[in-house]
């Protein structure tokens, strides 16, 4: 399960917010989405039952995942099916602590890949580097903003 860390120099309620309300902000929708450069948006339901979504230029919307825990400041799940069939989801598990300077360690969980056969470790590795991209660059840099 590949696990991913990066330390922000904010409290854990601003991080949890960073990561759900900033979704779009820091999210590289032009390279991680389904529409691509007709990617608009993307957005989060702030509750365990609600989904994270994209929203195209034409409207279309597409449902990447659900979110299974919310616990602001604290911890976040979901599943993860961006463009696939929900029934090959993985999961996903954020956890926000805080540190005793003020800042905040993110921890990414991101397991699951059983349900993709023999393309589980290919999958596996582009996620792992979309992950240094995604958390490592784009929400460390945001946090420093």
């Amino acid at each position: 399960m590949p696990v991913k860390t990066v330390r922000v120099p904010i409290a854990p309620d601003a991080a949890f917010e960073l990561f759900t309300r900033g979704l779009a902000r820091r999210w590289p929708l032009a390279t991680h989405s389904i529409g691509e450069t007709d990617a608009l948006d993307c957005r989060m339901e702030e509750r365990t039952g609600g989904h994270i979504v994209e929203l195209d230029r034409d409207g279309s919307r597409h449902v990447w995942s659900t979110i299974r825990g919310w616990q602001p400041a604290a911890r976040l799940s979901f599943t993860w099916h961006p463009g696939r069939a929900v029934d090959t989801a993985q999961t996903i598990e954020v956890r926000f602590a805080a540190m005793d300077d003020g800042d905040t360690l993110v921890t990414l969980e991101h397991g699951g890949w059983e349900a993709h056969g023999d393309r589980a470790a290919a999958m596996r590795a582009n996620y792992d580097r979309g992950w240094d991209i995604v958390l490592g660059e784009r929400f460390a840099s945001a946090a420093v903003r």
